[in-house]
């Protein structure tokens, strides 16, 4: 082939009929990525199939400041650091009278079909679990894991 000559780049028919994922990801989830040194954004592409947007209810940059205020030393940098990292996305505005962040959490991922939560929340993971939504949480320090996506 010349160099005057130009190819079309390949592309995969496959991921048009794969519908784009809602990502929402928790406080722990922001923190992990300063505690563990686990690259969340590069973790969610290896273990999430197709397209996704990840969003970051405000609650959760609410939850993260009130640590930084709270806690002392490593923690507070982590729950700083993590707010920082949380602004980078798209910060969702959810809407009710919830008394936990995990509330909020919950209830805009039972309403959609195509939503996915981020945690290592053991009680969230269970009530997600109970609605039928899937996770995505660190094992072994180390990586990032899916529970509940079919064919996992």
């Amino acid at each position: 082939m010349s160099e005057d000559e130009q190819t079309e780049p390949e592309v995969d028919e496959g991921e048009e009929d794969t519908p784009k994922r809602t990502v929402i990801v928790d406080a722990n989830a922001l923190m992990m990525q300063f505690q563990y040194h686990v690259d969340l954004e590069q973790e969610l592409e290896r273990v999430i199939p197709g397209a996704f947007d990840v969003i970051v209810p405000r609650q959760v940059l609410d939850e993260l400041e009130t640590k930084t205020e709270r806690a002392s030393g490593k923690e507070a940098e982590e729950a700083r650091l993590g707010i920082e990292l949380g602004e980078t996305f798209e910060v969702a505005e959810i809407e009710g009278d919830f008394e936990k962040t995990d509330d909020a959490i919950v209830q805009i991922a039972a309403d959609r079909d195509d939503t996915v939560v981020v945690t290592n929340d053991k009680l969230l993971r269970a009530q997600l679990r109970a609605q039928g939504v899937p996770n995505v949480h660190m094992r072994s320090k180390a990586f990032l894991t899916v529970e509940g996506f079919p064919g996992f």
